[in-house]
């Protein structure tokens, strides 16, 4: 019985090493796949194209600082306007979508608010002309080409009154093309009967 006994017990001995080996096989098996997937995953991430994690864009316009900025992919077109500096204060805040996704090597040109109205009146079919009938030139629209035919402005200073009226909007009235830096009143009172506001 004594001898029996050993037996058996050696016999239950060699049956939970052989049992504890196999659990430790599989253990190294499993955490050896682990790794090699994690290791795929790795190279599936370094592998993406560079050109899906950024993009590309030209943003102009009504901006502090137009200029081709390289933006994380996925981005809006308000990030791209915050990456140009922000909004002037005479752009077109809804002359875009502003949650529109960025797509590479687009274009974005955020008009002024004065721009903004005449492609608003040309897209509906109600665009005043630059040049009316009468002659006159309307000041908030004309571009360099109509402002030149004002009496004493020439390229100079048809460039400054386009530059005035994108950083401070429209004009009110016809007088307040004085305020564009070289326009004073003996000039103005040789104007005011050719020019007109929208």
């Amino acid at each position: 019985m004594r001898y029996i006994g050993k037996k058996c017990l050696m016999i239950l001995m060699c049956i939970g090493i052989l049992t504890g080996c196999g659990s430790g096989k599989d253990t190294a098996v499993y955490l050896e796949e682990e790794r090699q997937q994690e290791v795929c995953d790795t190279q599936q991430v370094s592998e993406m194209p560079e050109e899906e994690k950024s993009v590309t864009v030209y943003v102009c316009g009504a901006v502090r600082k137009p200029g081709v900025y390289t933006l994380a992919s996925g981005l809006r077109l308000a990030d791209a306007v915050d990456a140009a500096g922000g909004f002037k204060k005479s752009a077109s805040k809804d002359a875009w979508n502003l949650a529109e996704k960025l797509t590479d090597g687009s274009m974005y040109s955020i008009p002024t608010k004065a721009e903004a109205k005449s492609l608003e009146s040309t897209e509906t079919g109600k665009e005043k002309s630059a040049q009316p009938e009468d002659g006159k030139v309307h000041i908030n629209t004309a571009g360099i080409e109509e402002l030149i035919k004002l009496p004493g402005v020439g390229q100079a200073r048809a460039e400054a009154i386009i530059s005035y009226r994108e950083e401070h909007g429209a004009f009110v009235s016809a007088e307040d093309i004085m305020k564009v830096s070289g326009i004073k009143t003996a000039l103005f009172e040789k104007m005011k009967d050719n020019i007109a506001v929208d």
